[in-house]
């Protein structure tokens, strides 16, 4: 579902809000676009779509939030773009209130940029903390895997810094 998705984000030449359900989820993309360098009047993605995923049955507070914070009638006037930029701002702040327990969608852009980099130094380090446990648990001799948890170590304390700039 995901090849899929980022493949209509391609296809589609303007700013899209796709929502996919799947069994029992129903996940909300928006993809950031740019002006083609190469190409007259064409957008292309910039980076990956940004995405969230939600259960109907049982929506705890934080999702409700995230809904909330969607209404158009909570969004300040502006432009399309401006309401496209601030509901994917929107889906960070429930990405990173998902590590850190508290929704709060950013006031300035600023904010908002520092978070999207803290986001994405949290998803790279979880990756490498998962891989390093996955390779240390595999590993048969002591001194490396001596040396495999202290990179782990290492590499959740720079998670505990990443996740405190959220």
């Amino acid at each position: 579902m995901p090849r899929l998705s980022l493949l209509i984000h391609r296809a589609v030449q303007y700013p899209l809000v796709l929502v996919t359900e799947h069994a029992d989820t129903a996940t909300i993309s928006l993809a950031p676009k740019r002006r083609a360098l190469n190409q007259d009047g064409a957008l292309v993605i910039e980076g990956d779509p940004i995405k969230v995923t939600l259960t109907p049955e049982s929506l705890p507070s934080l999702e409700q939030s995230f809904l909330r914070g969607l209404s158009l009638a909570r969004q300040a006037a502006g432009t399309l773009q401006d309401l496209y930029w601030r509901w994917i701002e929107a889906i960070e702040a429930l990405q990173a209130a998902r590590i850190t327990g508290t929704f709060e969608v950013p006031a300035a852009a600023d904010q908002a940029a520092g978070r999207r980099a803290a986001l994405l130094r949290c998803a790279r380090l979880d990756a490498d903390i998962a891989a390093l446990r996955r390779e240390a648990a595999a590993e048969r001799q002591m001194r490396r895997q001596i040396e495999l948890n202290d990179k782990i170590r290492s590499l959740r304390a720079e998670y505990a810094s990443a996740r405190s700039d959220l």
